[in-house]
């Protein structure tokens, strides 16, 4: 495990790249799902989601077949020409968690090495940029607070709180 850069891993699989080396491609990223390894690059991982949400979005009742066995496996083409994949509908989930998931570790750490790698001064016009932003979020913050606790919602919620938690749609803007 010292030889590899983990993105993401889940109940179904792992997605990680190899430290540098002269061997490996850096570009590539390697899964390891189900006994299968692929090496896919980073359009190849958007594609194969791509294939994913479509095939996802052709099952009527998908939700109920991720609770329920019983529901056919679906034949998944890969970005790999000439590879398949028979999945239930639990591991197609996990397979787009997976997928998904190593895609935002790979942007997150692309974004973090632009921040990173500059050796900058930090100046006093990053400083005015920062608590800017940090007194702009707060007064955001304290508008929505005072809305919420002036709201309609927040009334009937003080006033009856069984009845409100009764009906959905009240709990659902003065609770969640």
């Amino acid at each position: 495990m010292k030889n590899i850069d983990l993105l993401y891993k889940n109940e179904l699989g792992i997605a990680f790249k190899w430290k540098e080396n002269e061997l490996t491609s850096l570009e590539e990223v390697n899964f390891v799902f189900k006994s299968t390894g692929m090496h896919l690059t980073e359009k190849e991982i958007i594609i194969f989601n791509k294939q994913i949400r479509l095939a996802i979005a052709n099952i009527s009742n998908f939700k109920d077949c991720i609770r329920n066995t019983h529901c056919k496996p679906i034949l998944l083409e890969s970005p790999v020409t000439q590879v398949s994949f028979i999945l239930s509908s639990k591991e197609l989930k996990l397979m787009q968690d997976l997928l998904e998931g190593s895609n935002f570790s790979i942007n997150l750490k692309k974004v973090l090495k632009v921040f990173f790698s500059k050796k900058k001064q930090f100046t006093d016009k990053d400083l005015r940029i920062g608590l800017f932003a940090l007194i702009v979020s707060h007064i955001q913050l304290l508008i929505g607070l005072v809305w919420y606790f002036m709201s309609p919602w927040f009334s009937a919620l003080k006033e009856d709180m069984g009845g409100v938690m009764k009906e959905k749609s009240l709990r659902l803007l003065a609770v969640e």
